[in-house]
């Protein structure tokens, strides 16, 4: 009879396991960095014949992708948030609650979090960007040049953390399925991306932007598993 792989025997997540979307997410922040590739890869989708981002209005397909992303992380967040009452209440399921429970917890902290982050953030979108024709001169996180009368508050990229939040989903199985949630922790990481792709096509953000969100969805979704749940949620399927 086969039974569902799991953590350390201690039920703990492999420390690889926690540490590999911090370095993914570092390393590509750090090639970003590079050479200004930063900006590079973000002026493929500039027309600069034209002076105009050809994704940015509505009615392109990747705006509709930006609202499609959008409802969905917001229905994950609200169907966690019914489970986890719905299961308390009853008292039916403890560890579905728990896990419903840290996933709208990580969806709910990083959404405020990052809004947070970038009312106070100087740096642009790259259509308000010097090199854009826009009047802020864009630089690496929080060091970006505002003139008076302009605003920055583009960085960290909101769009793409509430999908970079559901790598949350990686605690939510780890003690039970490491596998499924290895899984689980990889797709979310690159559909974040994904969905930071889809803004850099619109000129709303640089791809640094995005995963400095990547950086903050995975710390809150680690401290609230390590301190709120104290590292366990229970895990009734797996074997001791």
């Amino acid at each position: 009879m086969s039974h569902p792989d799991h953590a350390t025997s201690a039920g703990r997540p492999p420390l690889r396991d926690v540490l590999l979307p911090f370095a993914a997410s570092l390393a590509c922040i750090g090639a970003l960095y590079t050479g200004d590739l930063d900006t590079q890869l973000t002026a493929r989708f500039f027309d600069e014949a034209r002076g105009v981002w050809p994704f940015r209005d509505r009615g392109t397909w990747p705006t509709w992708i930006h609202r499609g992303v959008t409802d969905l992380v917001f229905l994950t967040a609200l169907s966690a948030l019914v489970v986890a009452v719905r299961q308390r209440f009853k008292r039916a399921d403890p560890v579905l609650a728990a896990r419903a429970t840290l996933l709208v917890a990580t969806i709910a902290s990083t959404t405020l979090i990052v809004a947070l982050l970038k009312s106070v953030s100087p740096d642009p979108s790259p259509w308000d960007a010097t090199t854009f024709g826009g009047a802020i001169t864009h630089g690496k996180l929080f060091q970006s040049s505002v003139p008076p009368g302009h605003t920055g508050h583009a960085s960290p990229g909101a769009h793409a953390s509430g999908v970079f939040a559901l790598m949350a989903l990686y605690y939510c199985w780890c003690e039970a399925h490491l596998t499924r949630a290895r899984i689980a922790l990889v797709a979310a990481w690159l559909a974040g991306s994904a969905a930071g792709v889809n803004q850099v096509l619109r000129g709303a953000h640089y791809p640094s932007h995005n995963y400095w969100s990547a950086l903050l969805a995975w710390a809150i979704a680690t401290t609230l598993y390590f301190t709120l749940f104290r590292g366990k949620l229970g895990a009734r399927d797996t074997p001791r």
